[in-house]
């Protein structure tokens, strides 16, 4: 798995795929020049255990939806994060 979370300051160009859209834009505004409070970002990483956990396919998104409107959450199968920034 990779890291659940990325620092704002940390996001590059080729991290969409990573931390989406609004993430990115925060991350070039703050490099341009802007002021954009630091902030960390949940990855597509960290969502990854809870589609497993459903038995959803983490690459078949209308399969991993389906089945998440269907089945109860199990949050004992996600590994918990305390210090995830840290």
């Amino acid at each position: 798995m990779g890291t659940p979370t990325r620092r704002l300051g940390d996001i590059q160009d080729d991290d969409l795929h990573l931390v989406g859209r609004k993430a990115l834009g925060l991350a070039q505004l703050a490099r341009a020049g802007f002021n954009v409070p630091d902030g960390v970002c949940v990855t597509t990483a960290a969502f990854a255990p809870v589609q497993e956990s459903m038995g959803a396919g983490v690459n078949d998104p209308s399969q991993a939806l389906a089945r998440m409107a269907s089945h109860a959450f199990d949050a004992s199968r996600v590994p918990a994060r305390r210090h995830a920034w840290s």
